[in-house]
């Protein structure tokens, strides 16, 4: 792994590089197979984080490549973004995030999953992918405690049905998820 960072500027780079030797997986008849090469993997990322006063822009891209896609599925890109405010309001007293998150990765050919074995298999007849993924949140704390509401994947169903986290199963619709943690100590 190689990484340069600039803190003061919020940012970093980077490149990872692995070799997988011997791999097993299972190929499009579900059948393990053991490679005689080695697979090689290549990710590069950029990661830069914006504030203007109150508002922050968080950035992260990856760009990855795989030797040998049949053994190993990844799509070739994949972005991140968080918009948000964040403030301390009443006297410092509550701190304050309100945003969106938005995730995206580039179309692939992911491993189909067997349920009868456990295992997930290499096939080429659905992609997945070129789907951004939207989530709006509210996130606050007070002294020990933090409460959060996030309404994930907000825009299901405005841009198509067709969103999967592998083939056949797809990935949860508009969901509200709402969270509290408090520290009870002195």
């Amino acid at each position: 792994m190689l990484e340069f960072s600039a803190e003061k500027i919020k940012f970093k780079i980077g490149l990872e590089a692995h070799l997988v030797a011997n791999l097993i997986y299972y190929d499009t008849l579900a059948s393990p197979v053991q490679l005689n090469s080695s697979v090689d993997i290549f990710a590069a990322y950029l990661k830069q984080d914006f504030k203007l006063w109150k508002l922050r822009l968080d950035n992260k891209l990856v760009y990855q490549y795989v030797s040998n896609t049949d053994a190993v599925a990844l799509p070739d890109l994949i972005s991140y973004h968080s918009l948000y405010v964040d403030d301390e309001i009443f006297k410092d007293k509550l701190g304050i995030q309100i945003g969106a998150d938005v995730y995206f990765n580039t179309s692939y050919y992911p491993r189909e999953y067997m349920a009868a074995s456990g295992h997930f298999y290499t096939q080429s007849t659905k992609k997945i992918g070129d789907y951004p993924f939207i989530d709006l949140f509210l996130s606050m704390k007070v002294s020990r405690a933090r409460m959060c509401a996030k309404a994930a994947h907000v825009n299901a169903g405005l841009m198509g049905s067709e969103y999967y986290s592998a083939p056949r199963y797809p990935a949860a619709g508009r969901t509200f998820i709402v969270g509290v943690s408090w520290v009870f100590f002195n």
